[in-house]
């Protein structure tokens, strides 16, 4: 080839050119392995980063477990929370007081994700002090569980013709189920 038949122009486009696919052939040939080898240092180095700081990542999230297993245990059913001891001292709380103890039927159980959570329907009669006494007896004093809901309703008596305060109460513990531990 003559290159003294070329122009000017195409000169530089020839050389444009070439410089190009020179520039190609030296990324693909030499420069690529050192760019993946630099990306491939970064990313090793921040796993490296990681795994210095693992060991507090794992002191943290071991307190954060043992934070959630005790706010569990206080929602967790001890062996004193059975039906018939709830029962009694539901019924020698409301003979003390003078609170009338108008319902209590059985535990209904829900299991969910490896937790059986019991709940305790009550239903009382009387004056609003004796019904909220008993409500902060069962949660706060006595720890039988937690209160779920509690409601207030005035009903007519119809034999003595006058309203009576009631208070339906919730009262959930929460166990671990025994066959998946």
């Amino acid at each position: 080839m003559n290159l003294d038949n070329l122009t000017y122009r195409q000169k530089v486009i020839g050389l444009i050119t070439g410089f190009l696919i020179l520039c190609l052939l030296m990324y693909f040939m030499a420069i690529k392995k050192s760019v993946v080898a630099y990306v491939q240092m970064i990313e090793n180095h921040e796993v490296l980063r990681a795994s210095q700081n693992a060991p507090q990542e794992i002191a943290e999230y071991n307190a954060r477990l043992k934070g959630i297993n005790r706010s569990l245990k206080s929602f967790e059913a001890s062996s004193r929370n059975d039906h018939q001891h709830l029962l009694a001292y539901v019924s020698e709380f409301c003979a003390h007081q003078k609170i009338r103890l108008e319902y209590y039927p059985s535990i209904e159980n829900r299991e969910k994700e490896g937790l059986v959570i019991h709940t305790h329907k009550i239903e009382v009669q009387g004056e609003f002090q004796r019904l909220l006494s008993l409500m902060y007896a069962l949660e706060q004093k006595d720890k039988y569980g937690r209160v779920s809901s509690a409601v207030f309703e005035m009903k007519k008596n119809r034999e003595t013709r006058k309203n009576q305060l009631h208070l339906l109460i919730y009262l959930q513990t929460i166990s671990f189920n025994s066959t998946q531990i």
